[in-house]
């Protein structure tokens, strides 16, 4: 329960601050998530091995222990709200879907999103693997959102 509580404080907050301060990181997001998946989770799954790694490298020069321990706390942060990015593109998706417009409608889609990825975490044994895939798509879904995207004329 504690555990539950605290992960979905963390979504509300992250939720409503894109929501509210960031409504075309949302569109990135979704974007990201529905038009750009293998790119997104390829991303995901190299940025979740090789940036531990590098960090690691960078920790052992001497002289560029302060970016490996930055890099290694801005990881942390990606993956620790990886669940509120994943549970945002699914809400959105769904929002686009079925033409809701509505702030609040977006944000109780992405809370209910959240509460329904974080109780498949709790499925034994299949659960190590839905975390791992929220934590690898979320953690790509959030670096992909950066990327410009191709304009088509």
């Amino acid at each position: 329960v504690k555990q539950f509580i605290s992960d979905m404080s963390l979504a509300i907050v992250v939720i409503l601050l894109a929501v509210f301060l960031a409504p075309k990181f949302i569109e990135k997001v979704n974007y990201a998530l529905m038009k750009r998946p293998f790119l997104s989770s390829g991303i995901g799954i190299l940025s979740f091995v090789l940036i531990p790694v590098l960090a690691i490298l960078l920790l052992f020069t001497g002289f560029l222990t302060s970016l490996a321990v930055v890099l290694a706390v801005l990881y942390g942060l990606i993956l620790a709200i990886s669940l509120s990015i994943f549970s945002l593109a699914i809400a959105k998706s769904l929002a686009d879907k079925w033409n809701v417009t509505s702030k609040g409608k977006l944000i109780l889609f992405a809370f209910l999103s959240a509460v329904v990825l974080w109780i498949a975490k709790l499925v034994p044994i299949l659960g190590t693997y839905v975390s791992l895939f929220i934590h690898v798509v979320g953690l790509g879904i959030f670096l992909t959102s950066f990327m410009k995207a191709k304009e088509k004329n």
